[in-house]
């Protein structure tokens, strides 16, 4: 599977957050870099590891993505409805 601007194949943790990108990407939200929240991973874990040996992995999930003017106030509208 491939998603705009993506050189490569997408990485074996993006997984987690592939129906969510799917459907931003399908409503005009092209995305460009994205992460999946991980907490307390081993760093050898298959899926989510990185780092040194032993370690843990904790990273918070975000999504970059471009957006058309046009549903920018409409976008912020909605997340305005959450603290």
């Amino acid at each position: 599977m491939k998603f705009p601007f993506s050189e490569g194949t997408i990485a074996l943790e993006t997984s987690e957050i592939t129906e969510i990108l799917l459907k931003m990407n399908k409503n005009k939200l092209f995305t460009i870099n994205s992460q999946p929240r991980v907490n307390g991973a081993r760093s050898d874990d298959e899926r989510f590891g990185w780092g040194p040996k032993n370690g843990r992995v904790y990273q918070k999930a975000y999504f970059e993505f471009f957006i058309p003017p046009a549903l920018v106030n409409l976008f912020v509208s909605h997340l305005q409805k959450y603290e």
